[in-house]
């Protein structure tokens, strides 16, 4: 995970925090890497300053701006994407006890990649604006 930018404003939404994340790159480091699995050139969310203290954190609002998801399995089967796998190919059992709410999600300017070696399958989304809540 490679971040260009992180800023973090107390007083633009007061009582939240508000973080805003440039160049956010989640690449694969396996040797059959296609790039990137994740690019978003821009992020930002919120959330109560309380829930810094806390195992739960209640975010307001996610926004992603201008991003690449790239999905890719070889004609093996392996997933490049599978990025909670240990060296030995079992997922991880020891992620942590936290927890993340999120109110409300919004997508805007983002690509999706599909490719599937092994089913011969491709898919190529364009997501121009979403919002979930």
């Amino acid at each position: 995970l490679t971040i260009e930018r992180v800023r973090v404003n107390l007083w633009k939404a007061f009582p939240q925090i508000h973080v805003s994340i440039q160049g956010l790159t989640l690449a694969d480091t396996s040797s059959k890497a296609h790039g990137p699995v994740l690019y978003i050139e821009q992020a930002s969310f919120s959330l109560p300053l309380y829930t810094l203290w806390s195992s739960e954190y209640d975010i307001t609002e996610v926004h992603l701006k201008k991003g690449k998801l790239h999905l890719y399995t070889d004609s093996s089967g392996d997933k490049h994407f599978d990025l909670l796998r240990t060296q030995h190919g079992a997922s991880s059992a020891s992620l942590t006890d936290s927890r993340m709410n999120i109110d409300k999600l919004l997508i805007t300017d983002f690509q999706v990649y599909y490719d599937h070696q092994t089913y011969h399958q491709k898919v190529d989304l364009t997501v121009r604006s979403c919002v979930l809540d």
